[in-house]
């Protein structure tokens, strides 16, 4: 395997109901889950049955942004609370007035005040024209914490803040600090059209830093099916890296057209082992609607790399009945002594997973 890629298994269980997905957020190769999960707001939109950019909002104004800090003489506002509407019980010139004090704040030298206020403007929203402008500005900030907390507050903006578009991919396409993922899910948060996202998003899963790719690719399958024939185009790249992070991604999308799962299935047969691992780990991800998949995830059960063969085993059993065809080759896994590491077992789990699934149908 690749010292470059190391792969931290965290305890998987032994189930096939989904994958574990690759975490930039953790920089770990394998983490728990992906930084468009486990959020507490809806999105504008879906790939499939698998709901995108919900990432990082719900946690990243403690962890990034630096919320927790104490905001010094003269902060205006409470951290969590959204912004009173003004001194004049809501009218124009009170929220106006809020908005110009909140700017102003932003552009102050304490960082706690900076970050609080462009958080606050984030849930103001772009009340007058100078808000989206000072937000955008603030990206430029030589302090990285009123950065994210400004990416984050356009990202709470949403569509009217697409004119904040590439100055977040800019920021994106940044080696891979915490900024990058701020910026990826701001984008996310907007709902970019394919026309304006599809080409610089593409352009940077092409790239260098490798969180910036993973990064690229979650954001794509926001985007949704238009991409999906790019995405599938950067698979022939000859960088087994780049081809590696493009199998996660079109994971990411999900069924969300017909050309998704046998693009993974042609690279189960890719010359390298971490891209075979990656499509096979897509599969299991995408689940039972990886079932034209079946025929190329048998012949990787037989795969020389442990690690490819164990993750195509759980593509199986997540599969379920329609990978009935699976089943010997799976026994003689199964119950051949000489496996180790847990084959044995998680074959006699598919097993059972495929047959318990049968005797439902």
């Amino acid at each position: 395997m690749r010292s470059a890629a190391p792969t931290l298994i965290n305890s998987l269980p032994l189930t096939f109901s989904r994958a574990p997905i690759p975490s930039p957020v953790c920089g770990a190769r394998w983490g728990a889950s992906s930084f468009v999960r486990s959020s507490h707001r809806p999105v504008p939109k879906v790939a499939g049955d698998y709901p995108l950019a919900r990432g990082i909002f719900a946690h990243s104004h403690i962890w990034l942004t630096g919320a927790g800090e104490s905001a010094g003489p003269g902060a205006s506002g409470g951290a969590g609370a959204p912004p009173p509407a003004g001194g004049s019980g809501g009218s124009d010139d009170g929220i106006r007035g809020r908005a110009l004090g909140l700017i102003e704040d932003m552009r102050s030298g304490d960082r706690a005040r900076a970050s609080r206020a462009a958080r606050m403007l984030g849930q103001l929203g772009p009340v007058i024209p100078e808000v989206l402008p000072a937000l955008r500005g603030a990206l430029a900030h030589r302090d990285h914490v009123v950065v994210n907390a400004a990416a984050e507050a356009l990202g709470e903006i949403g569509p009217p803040a697409l004119d904040a578009f590439h100055d977040l991919m800019a920021l994106m396409r940044t080696d891979g600090d915490s900024s990058s993922v701020v910026a990826a899910a701001a984008i996310a948060r907007m709902d970019p059209p394919p026309s304006l996202a599809l080409r610089p998003l593409i352009a940077a899963l092409r790239s260098r830093p490798s969180i910036v790719r993973r990064l690229a690719g979650e954001v794509l399958a926001v985007v949704g099916a238009a991409a999906v024939p790019s995405v599938i185009g950067v698979m022939g790249h000859p960088n087994p890296l780049v081809r590696e992070t493009t199998a996660y991604a079109l994971g990411q999308f999900g069924p969300v057209t017909p050309e998704v799962v046998p693009a993974l299935a042609r690279a189960l047969a890719d010359r390298d082992e971490e891209v075979r691992e990656a499509a096979a780990r897509a599969l299991w991800e995408i689940g039972s609607a990886s079932y034209p998949a079946v025929s190329e995830l048998i012949e990787a059960v037989f795969d020389e790399r442990h690690h490819v063969a164990w993750t195509a085993i759980h593509a199986l059993g997540a599969i379920g009945s329609a990978a009935i065809d699976a089943l010997p080759a799976l026994r003689s896994v199964a119950y051949d002594e000489g496996n180790k590491d847990r084959l044995s077992d998680i074959a006699k789990r598919a097993i059972e997973n495929i047959e318990l699934k049968r005797s439902f149908r």
